[in-house]
């Protein structure tokens, strides 16, 4: 967010690349998501993300270059324009990640966000909440077929080296060639890629968000809640052998201090 209001508000630059250090460009990444940005600019307004780094499944060869759904926000493009019809979207959201450390963020409730939107995922981190926004403002995000990159973040946030084999980023590399032919995105494709995530995200909503809660708070609490005095009591006994909290204690934090402060 940071980098992006740097980019949008201070800069006021009309488009920005934003890379992270898990994706490793290839040599022809720049060029291609210079490609793809003048692929989509006549559907501008109707798209949030595009980016290069391609299917690393099947990896087509190239020279002939297609379009497909973007997954993952790695090293990505954006325009000024969907960043803040994408930022309005999420502001009550950015107050609720605000409260903790990003790695400490609250993820049921950032889960219960989604109950008055038409959308929802599992995931809770801010690409997830970005890719949410652009479904419910029919904004398709655009990824190229062909791999002008790879993903190397084997250990991470979000990632083991289980799982980085297992979703076979492990065997994943860039196309090879110096002459690569981008086709012509069209406004039925760009309508595709909106349509189909809004359902994807609108069926999550409508089917599994609800129980997923259910399930999370079947096994754990909210943190962000304020303690109660029986709470406060449990802990002054747990912490320090002692039956009775002075009184001020218990005023001091009663209803007024949150769990997770405590």
């Amino acid at each position: 967010l940071r980098g992006q209001t740097l980019v949008f508000e201070t800069l006021d630059a009309p488009v920005g690349y934003f890379f992270e250090d898990d994706l490793e460009p290839g040599p022809h990444y720049l060029a291609a998501l210079e490609a793809v940005r003048r692929a989509t600019e006549p559907f501008a307004d109707r798209v949030g993300l595009f980016d290069a780094y391609g299917d690393h499944r099947s990896q087509p060869p190239g020279p002939q270059v297609g379009y497909r759904a973007l997954d993952h926000h790695w090293a990505f493009g954006l325009r000024r324009d969907a960043w803040r019809r994408i930022q309005a979207s999420l502001a009550p959201w950015w107050e609720e990640i605000r409260r903790n450390d990003y790695r400490a963020r609250n993820d049921l409730r950032l889960l219960k966000f989604w109950h008055g939107r038409p959308v929802a995922k599992v995931a809770t981190s801010q690409d997830a909440a970005a890719e949410l926004a652009c479904a419910e403002l029919g904004l398709a995000r655009v990824n190229t077929d062909v791999c002008f990159g790879r993903y190397i973040g084997m250990a991470g946030e979000h990632f083991t080296p289980a799982l980085f084999r297992r979703l076979g980023f492990d065997g994943a590399s860039w196309a090879d060639g110096d002459d690569f032919t981008f086709g012509e995105l069209t406004e039925p494709m760009v309508e595709r890629l909106a349509t189909r995530a809004r359902a994807f995200h609108e069926a999550f909503r409508r089917d599994e968000l609800e129980p997923h809660i259910a399930r999370m708070e079947a096994t754990r609490d909210d943190p962000d809640r304020f303690a109660t005095e029986a709470e406060i009591a449990a802990l002054w006994h747990l912490l320090l052998d002692r039956r009775e909290v002075p009184p001020e204690v218990m005023a001091r934090h009663a209803g007024r201090t949150t769990i997770r402060d405590l």
